[in-house]
Order: structure tokens, then C-alpha cells, then sequence
């Protein structure tokens, strides 16, 4: 009698899930399917809706949402072949024909992502900014980025996608262009000096293995002429990680350094990224090492940081200290920069043997900005209340223009 009872409590055991089953009602099953789904476990999920599916072939609700977690689960095939009837219909049903859409995209069936965009574009012309992105994704994975812009481009500006229309844009922008060329030109007005000139023509190269610029600069300072040619070079690491280093040699010590080194390692932790490196110039009667260090946070598009100057010269120590706000404009690929130094070490270049012995403020703004495409203007203007003795100040104006031509 017992092994009868232990039987019927087996058996009552193992039919427990199918009577709780048969006791939940269907949109029960597939409230708790969707709430799986959320959670990421998306193989119950699955098990309950494909029972759905087969209870209720009918419902189409049930279809559509099994094709979404599929999706989620990268079973693309799958999805496809539920969505396949009412996808391929003329016309078909929108929310379908998007889902069907967006695996594709997922799965990186370019062809198909570009066709069904065009049929989109027809079938679905209120929607037709959507599709036009889209496409122009489905000509980024097929590496025509060209095709991708053109198809962007005609989006129109108010557009609820736009945002994204205009973030996509550059991206492709900067992974189709990998050089540019710039050329600058610097201005150091004093009131009671003749002004310093300075300018600069650099080449600059994108890749994905070690990024470079090469650089050559000019200079009349003091009724001094001279050059000084730099190459700077960005080997990454990992993720998130890179190194700037830099080298240049003069032609005239006067208003250059003789040599000059540097290097210096940058680190992302999410929104801050972190720095810590050295410069070394070596002047004709004598040397200088300046250690530096960084931290930046970006706010969305502003971006705020701090960089300091820790310099050594003559066996004396001074710092520096250099604080900046931007605000980026991603359409446009610019920003306006306000900055805000105190120290002993001038705007942008180091130019006479021995750097001054007093501080100066500085302030100023920097703009960058893109005109069409691939052409850029970036103006600059920098105020210095310069200590040139101890206790006597006098005003110094940097202003600087580089135009740079991407290709």
C-alpha cells in the first residue's frame, strides 16, 4: 500500500508543472514570458511562448513577441521565419517589416538591410527619414561610406532621428578620411616689443595601428629665425588606453629648443580619463624637464579638466597649472574652449633659453568648427598678464588661426 501512495505522489509530482499550467491562462503564461524576457532569461521565455505559439497559432501578438526574443537570443533565423509571411507581404505590416529590419542588421545581412531600406522608403514614406538611416547603416557594414553619407545626407534637418543622423555622419566622416593636412599661424602681440611670429604645417594620419602627425614649425622671435620639424605618434593600448610621444629637432636655437622629448600615457575610466607624463627640451646652455599629469570629465557634451606643469630648471621647481571647459557641438564636429593658466610657462611654445622666472595669468578661448565636410577653422585668442620682472606686469595677446582640409 505504501508503494502505491509513493507512486501517486510521484506521478502527482512530475504532472504538478502541466496542471499549473493548465490552470494559468494564456495572457497569465505570457505576462510571465515577457517578465522572463526583461530578466534576460530569455530560454524559459522562449519555452513559454513556443507553447503559446502552438496553443494559439491564431495570435499573432504571441508570433511577434517569440520573434523578438529570439532576436534577443541571436537566433536570427528563427525570427526570421516566424516574421517571414506578413514581412514579405505588398505591402506589409510596418512593425513587422522593421523588426525583420533590425535582425538583419543585427545578423549583418547587408544586401538585405539595403533592399528592404529602399522597399521601406516606398512602402513607408511618412517614415522615410527611419529607412534612409537604415540604409545608410547597411552601406557602413558593407563598407561603401561613402553611399552611407550621401545617404544621410538626405535626411532632412528636422527629422526625429537627427541626433543620431548627425552622430553617424561623423563617424563615418572620420573612418572614410584618414589623413589631413593643417596649416596655422600664431601672432604674439607685446606692447612695447616687436611681435613674435609663428607658423606651422602639419600632416596627420588615422589608423588603427599608430596613429602619427608629422610637423614642421617656423619662427621669427627676437629678430631670430629658425625651424623645428616633430613627429608625434599615439600607439594604443587595450580599450581604452594610449600614448602620446613626441620628438623634434631644431634648426636655430634661439627660438626653438636644440631637441626636444616627450611622453606621456593616457588612461579612460568611463566619463574621466587620466594622464601622467614628461617633457624634456634641451636648450643650447641649458636643459629642461617638465612633468605633467591630467584629469578630464566629460558632462554629456561639455568637458571640463585640470592639467598641471611640474617644471625643473636650474635645480629649481616650479608648477603650472592649466584649467579648460569645453563645450562640444557633435553636429559640427567643434567645440568653444575656455582656458584659464597661471605659471611661468608662455601659450604653446617654449621659445627662449631660459624660461621667465615670474608667473603669468592667462586666459582665452579657442573655437573649432566644420565648414562642409572636411574643412575646418579654428581661431584662437589668448590673453597673458605677463610678470615680466617681479611686481611689473605688461599684456601680451596670442592669436592663432589653423585651417585644416580632412581627406
Amino acid at each position: 500500500m505504501k508503494t502505491v501512495k509513493k507512486n501517486i505522489s510521484s506521478c502527482l509530482l512530475f504532472l504538478l508543472p502541466f496542471l499549473t499550467w493548465s490552470q494559468q491562462t494564456s495572457e497569465e503564461i505570457f505576462s510571465e514570458a515577457r517578465e522572463l524576457a526583461r530578466e534576460k532569461n530569455y530560454g524559459v521565455a522562449i519555452e513559454k511562448l513556443e507553447q503559446l505559439q502552438k496553443k494559439h497559432p491564431e495570435n499573432y501578438d504571441y508570433s511577434i513577441y517569440l520573434a523578438r526574443v529570439y532576436f534577443w537570443n541571436k537566433e536570427y533565423k528563427k525570427a526570421q521565419d516566424i516574421l517571414a509571411p506578413q514581412a514579405e507581404k505588398d505591402p506589409p505590416n510596418q512593425e513587422v517589416f522593421k523588426l525583420s529590419l533590425q535582425i538583419d542588421l543585427a545578423a549583418e545581412n547587408t544586401s538585405a538591410i539595403i533592399n528592404k531600406s529602399e522597399k521601406g522608403i516606398q512602402y513607408f514614406p511618412e517614415d522615410k527619414a527611419d529607412y534612409l538611416f537604415y540604409r545608410a547603416l547597411g552601406f557602413q557594414q558593407n563598407q561603401d561610406f561613402n553611399a552611407a553619407i550621401k545617404s544621410l545626407n538626405k535626411i532632412p534637418e528636422d527629422a526625429a532621428n537627427r541626433a543620431d543622423t548627425d552622430y553617424l555622419k561623423n563617424k563615418l566622416l572620420q573612418s572614410s578620411k584618414k589623413n589631413s593636412i593643417s596649416v596655422g599661424y600664431l601672432n604674439t602681440a607685446f606692447p612695447t616689443m616687436a611681435p613674435w611670429h609663428l607658423a606651422h604645417l602639419e600632416y596627420n594620419r588615422k589608423n588603427n595601428t599608430l596613429p602619427f602627425t608629422l610637423r614642421a614649425n617656423f619662427g621669427h622671435v627676437f629678430e631670430n629665425e629658425g625651424g623645428q620639424f616633430e613627429i608625434d605618434a599615439y600607439p594604443k593600448l587595450g580599450k581604452s588606453g594610449y600614448f602620446y610621444l613626441n620628438a623634434g629637432i631644431a634648426t636655430h636655437t634661439r627660438v626653438f629648443p636644440e631637441l626636444r622629448f616627450g611622453g606621456e600615457y593616457f588612461q579612460g575610466f568611463g566619463k574621466y580619463t587620466t594622464s601622467l607624463g614628461l617633457r624634456y627640451l634641451k636648450f643650447e646652455v641649458d636643459d629642461v624637464t617638465m612633468f605633467t599629469g591630467s584629469l578630464t570629465r566629460n558632462f554629456n557634451n561639455f568637458q571640463a579638466g585640470y592639467r598641471i606643469f611640474l617644471v625643473s630648471e636650474k635645480n629649481d621647481w616650479f608648477p603650472s597649472h592649466n584649467l579648460h571647459l569645453r563645450k562640444n557641438f557633435i553636429k559640427r564636429e567643434g567645440h568653444i574652449q575656455l582656458d584659464i593658466q597661471y605659471g611661468r610657462i608662455s601659450y604653446f611654445y617654449v621659445l627662449t633659453e631660459t624660461l621667465s622666472q615670474v608667473n603669468s595669468y592667462r586666459a582665452g578661448f579657442t573655437i573649432k568648427f566644420r565648414l562642409g565636410d572636411n574643412f575646418f577653422i579654428q581661431p584662437m585668442l589668448m590673453y597673458e598678464r605677463e610678470e615680466y620682472t617681479p611686481d611689473k606686469f605688461r599684456n601680451r595677446f596670442n592669436t592663432q588661426l589653423i585651417l585644416s582640409q580632412r581627406f
